[in-house]
């Protein structure tokens, strides 16, 4: 599944963490790389997908730092300089840190504060980068 096909299936969607119902950004990224064939682990550092949505609940802080540990060991990471279409990336913005996809046309898949929705790549600081293999 492109980067494209997969854009049109998730934008507007609702933000909902730890919900079936609606995205949170570990389950964007995990969906997404999972369309690519990306074998998504179950548990990681010895917590499930339920277990991490909790944590970051409570200590949004050290999810994050486990989500790009989890990015670095299944995925290939590349120089900011030289980012393609379908990257993840992992982003600074005044909301926080946080990953995203690179959709092309400058832009970025990420989930907001409400929705999944495509930004401005423009709007953000590229902190990593990340590509499947």
């Amino acid at each position: 599944m492109t980067i494209f096909e997969f854009s049109r299936k998730v934008i507007g969607k609702p933000y909902k963490l730890c919900s079936p119902d609606g995205y949170d950004c570990l389950s964007l990224i995990r969906e997404y790389l999972e369309a690519q064939g990306v074998e998504f682990p179950a548990e990681y550092a010895g917590y499930s997908t339920t277990q991490y949505d909790f944590l970051y609940i409570k200590h949004p802080g050290r999810a994050m730092l486990l989500f790009q540990s989890l990015l670095d060991d299944i995925l290939e990471e590349k120089k900011v300089s030289a980012i393609e279409t379908g990257d993840v990336l992992w982003l600074k913005s005044e909301r926080g840190q946080f990953p995203g996809i690179l959709a092309g046309n400058s832009s970025v898949l990420v989930v907001l504060d409400t929705v999944v929705a495509l930004a401005p790549l423009q709007g953000y600081e590229i902190r990593k980068v990340w590509r499947v293999l």
